[in-house]
This record gives C-alpha cells, sequence and structure tokens, in this order.
C-alpha cells in the first residue's frame, strides 16, 4: 500500500539516493579518490535500484487525484508503459559499469579509458530519477493532505 510505513521508507530512500546522485555525479567527474564510504554508497545505490524494478511491479501507487491502485495488472502495466525502461537502461548500465571495471571484458586501455568515460556520462541518466522521485513525492503530498 502506497500510505504504508514500508512504502514511506522505501520513498524517503529514493529521495536520499536521488539528492545523493544528484551531488556524487558531477563529482565523479573530477575523479575524486576512492573510499570505504563512497564504495559502500555505490553499491546501495545499485542494489536499491536493483531492487526497486520488482518492487514497483507490486506497489500499489496513490494517485494525484486521491485514489489508490492496488490492481497487480493495473500496476505493473502502468509501470511498464511509464519508467520499467528507463530503470532497465540506468540499472543495467550500473551493472555493466561494474563488469568493465571488474575487467571481465578484455579491452585495450585506451578501450577501457573511453568505456569509462561513456559510464560516467551515462551515470547521469540516474538525474532523471528526479521526475519519478517527483511524481511520487506529489501523490504523497496529496494523499497526506486529503486525510
Amino acid at each position: 500500500s502506497p500510505g504504508s510505513l514500508k512504502r514511506g521508507f522505501w520513498d524517503a530512500m529514493s529521495i536520499f539516493l536521488v539528492a545523493w546522485d544528484s551531488f556524487m555525479i558531477p563529482l565523479q567527474l573530477f575523479d575524486p579518490p576512492d573510499n570505504a564510504f563512497f564504495d559502500f554508497m555505490l553499491w546501495l545505490t545499485r542494489l536499491f535500484w536493483t531492487l526497486d524494478i520488482p518492487i514497483s511491479f507490486f506497489s500499489g501507487q496513490a494517485e494525484l487525484n486521491g485514489t489508490t491502485t492496488m490492481a497487480p495488472a493495473v500496476i505493473a502495466r502502468k509501470y511498464l508503459r511509464s519508467w520499467f525502461c528507463f530503470d532497465l537502461v540506468v540499472v543495467g548500465l550500473d551493472w555493466m559499469e561494474l563488469l568493465f571495471s571488474a575487467g571481465v571484458f578484455s579491452m585495450s586501455w585506451t578501450r577501457v579509458s573511453k568505456a569509462t568515460r561513456f559510464f560516467r556520462i551515462a551515470r547521469m541518466l540516474r538525474l532523471l530519477r528526479l521526475a519519478r522521485v517527483q511524481d511520487t513525492a506529489s501523490a504523497h503530498l496529496t494523499m497526506f493532505l486529503d486525510s
């Protein structure tokens, strides 16, 4: 249910992680040194957004008109028509970046450098999640004001 404590926590976490990405993604263009906290946050965001895809198929949705959609088929159809492709591309790029950085693909240093640059630029796609978070926040605010 969109009004549940669990869903509220999940949505608050998504707002926090989008804010984190808004700060960190531009900072990464300056190639800051790795540290344990940044590595932890990278894994947290990667895992969170990966888990968000299946969760989005089953989470009830608060609509802007104040109603709540709980029918699984309606929720899945709406997600497939809205954010699913975007989420899949962004999460897929996150995992591809991990594979490239782990050296899974045998490439020359020049190609690795180009791939790294590509993934840094592609990571900026995450910032478009701000629009999704804004939709969620608006729906929650409407639910709160109507109750």
